[in-house]
């Protein structure tokens, strides 16, 4: 990881400490400025705003740089610490040293002005063409929405099994590619760690969260996806 402060006029005078691979160096510095916050975003959320980067000067891929605004006192305090681009970063990696896949994480960035509601920037790689797994189930058959709830229980599981759970954990954080409908890929990772107790004590929960996105399916099918989940912490 390579590290460089980078001044931004945008929206105010803002100085960011950026963190990023080596090779992705060059493209950061050509492009972290005033004008691509001024670009329209690709998507807008109530903390955070996503920008498309086009890596075509430095032969990179396409890039996605997620701008994350704070949303309450604990984000200011920890900013310089833990801040929520890097626990994005360091997240991704985690569920990508677990087998999970997620878009490649290739860096981040901390708002060094400690007044500022920006918090931090994730950057990671553009995945083309992604939708939201539930979107895409939308139009399958019965058979092949039960393949992709197990591949979803399958990888919560797996997260389970490594005491960790995902803060924001639903279908909207699940992306899927047509041209590659074999993989699924998580986004906004913030892992922390929990135990099996844990888990179990806020089942009720989670599904809740779970179902949400996935009104579609029958009660035959949402069986199948709570027994695909939780039956590797039934077998302890």
């Amino acid at each position: 990881m390579k590290t460089f402060i980078r001044f931004i006029g945008y929206p105010s005078p803002q100085l960011w400490l950026v963190r990023v691979r080596k090779e992705f160096q060059p493209l950061m510095k050509s492009i972290l400025n005033s004008t691509l916050f001024e670009e329209k975003p690709l998507f807008i959320s109530s903390f955070a705003k996503l920008f498309f980067v086009a890596g075509k000067k430095s032969n990179n891929p396409d890039l996605l740089i997620k701008r994350i605004q704070a949303q309450k006192a604990a984000d200011y305090v920890r900013r310089l610490v833990f801040c929520q681009g890097r626990r994005e970063f360091l997240s991704s990696h985690d569920m990508m040293d677990m087998g999970l896949k997620c878009p490649d994480p290739i860096g981040y960035a901390i708002n060094l002005n400690p007044f500022s509601r920006l918090d931090s920037l994730f950057i990671c790689g553009f995945l083309p063409e992604a939708v939201h797994i539930s979107q895409y189930m939308l139009t399958l058959s019965k058979p092949d929405r039960l393949m992709y709830l197990k591949m979803v229980a399958r990888d919560i599981s797996l997260m389970f099994s490594n005491n960790v759970l995902h803060k924001d954990l639903h279908l909207k954080n699940i992306l899927l590619m047509p041209s590659d409908p074999a993989n699924i890929y998580w986004i906004d990772n913030d892992l922390r760690k929990t135990s099996r107790r844990e888990i179990m004590q806020r089942k009720d929960a989670m599904l809740r969260r779970l179902m949400f996105n996935i009104p579609f399916c029958s009660d035959k099918e949402i069986n199948f996806f709570i027994e695909e989940l939780f039956s590797s912490l039934n077998a302890e």
